[in-house]
């Protein structure tokens, strides 16, 4: 019985835990507007930081020095996985 009380309470703390850390990803995700602060539909280099700023020419897919929109959903989606 106390076996099960202390699974049960260690997947509750688990399951808390793990609901306040999306809580926190999701509160500082930025949009691509947002860096894009020249509003040229591009980014450069220059508007980045961060994983995205060290990993830009594996990103920049068409090798044209700057992220597109799809390039920057595509890290989006590389980063959620």
């Amino acid at each position: 019985m106390k076996k099960l009380l202390l699974i049960t309470g260690a997947l509750l703390m688990h399951s808390s835990f793990a609901a306040q850390q999306n809580q926190i990803v999701n509160k500082h995700r930025i949009t691509f507007s947002q860096l894009d602060t020249n509003a040229d539909g591009f980014l450069s280099k220059d508007e980045v930081r961060g994983p995205l700023l060290a990993n830009f020419d594996k990103l920049d897919s068409e090798g044209n020095g700057t992220l597109s929109q799809d390039e920057f959903n595509d890290a989006v989606n590389l980063g959620r996985q």
